[in-house]
C-alpha cells in the first residue's frame, strides 16, 4: 500500500490551498488553489470545483457533467 499526503489550508471561506505529496515527504506532485468566484450557477452546489471542463465535489468525487 503506498502512502500520500495531502496538505490544505486557507482560511475555506473564499479560497483554499490544497497540496498532494506521494510518498508523504516528496516534492509536491499536485498543488491547486481554489476561490470562491460567486454564487453557485444552476445545475451546481457548494463544493463544486470545475477543472478543465469536468466538475468534481469534494466531498462526492467527479459527477457527470
Amino acid at each position: 500500500m503506498e502512502t500520500s499526503r495531502t496538505d490544505v489550508s486557507g482560511d475555506f471561506s473564499s479560497k483554499y490551498n490544497v497540496t498532494l505529496r506521494s510518498p508523504p515527504n516528496a516534492a509536491p506532485l499536485v498543488r491547486m488553489s481554489m476561490t470562491w468566484v460567486g454564487p453557485c450557477k444552476a445545475g451546481q452546489r457548494g463544493g463544486d470545483t470545475i477543472i478543465n471542463g469536468k466538475t468534481y465535489n469534494m466531498t462526492d468525487g467527479e459527477k457527470s457533467h
